[in-house]
């Protein structure tokens, strides 16, 4: 494995928001555990949702699988959160 590829290994994940049925995700990337990923970005937050790990998957390189992603999926982008108002 050459130096490019070590420095993109890591998880590409999803989290819901825990504790309520909602048709929202978060899609990411991370070098590190998603499970450490979800926990700063609950520390980080608002405080309007309370984020959860749903899937993830180990990959060699998770910046491409996070972008490809985010690219097939960017039809169903919600563009606004008027729906929680």
């Amino acid at each position: 494995m050459d130096e490019s590829a070590r420095n993109d290994s890591g998880y590409v994940y999803v989290l819901e928001v825990k504790d309520i049925n909602l048709p929202v995700c978060k899609i990411g990337m991370t070098t590190r555990t998603p499970y450490e990923r979800c926990a700063e970005i609950n520390n980080s937050s608002t405080g309007d949702f309370i984020w959860s790990v749903a899937h993830y998957i180990a990959v060699d390189n998770c910046k491409k699988l996070e972008s490809l992603v985010h690219s097939k999926l960017a039809p169903l982008r919600q563009k606004s959160v008027s729906f929680l108002t």
